[in-house]
């Protein structure tokens, strides 16, 4: 990109795309019948969360009481209701991704990994989020990039 009209270009079409693929995956969770309560998936995100906050907090070398008043809240309880609606939502995003590559043959091997992560080494990523959550990436872009082969914005 080398003038502000490129510039200008690209952003219209990422935020075109964005726009997109947010109106695909939000239809696709409002819509889905799921076989297992989604619920059950967020308690285990949730409970991620909290670890990183713990985790965070022991870095800084703080009591935990200080960390999570940084995130205004009082307790891990209130964290966990804070962030409850965005771990269903992405439990039911996680689960339709999975659904989707289950049913489409699609995986996240080292080819979909490395094409991913664009041939940059991802291994200092793995080591710190773990693969489970870097392959759910993965499958989450494979399959907006999917969705995306069909989707229209109108």
């Amino acid at each position: 990109i080398s003038t502000v009209d490129e510039l200008n270009a690209k952003m219209e079409t990422n935020l075109t795309l964005s726009k997109q693929n947010d109106t695909v995956w939000n239809w696709l969770k409002e819509n889905c019948t799921f076989q297992k309560d989604p619920e059950e998936l967020a308690e285990l995100l949730l409970q991620e969360y909290v670890d990183s906050v713990v985790l965070s907090a022991a870095q800084y070398g703080m009591p935990l009481e200080d960390m999570l008043s940084y995130y205004g809240m009082a307790t891990e309880d209130d964290l966990r209701d804070y962030y409850r609606y965005s771990a269903i939502d992405l439990a039911k995003q996680y689960t339709i991704a999975q659904a989707i590559c289950d049913a489409e043959g699609m995986v996240a091997d080292q080819d979909a990994m490395e094409a991913y992560f664009e041939g940059s080494d991802y291994t200092n990523i793995v080591d710190y989020y773990g693969i489970g959550y870097v392959k759910m990436q993965v499958k989450y872009k494979l399959v907006s990039d999917k969705l995306m082969e069909y989707a229209t914005v109108k």
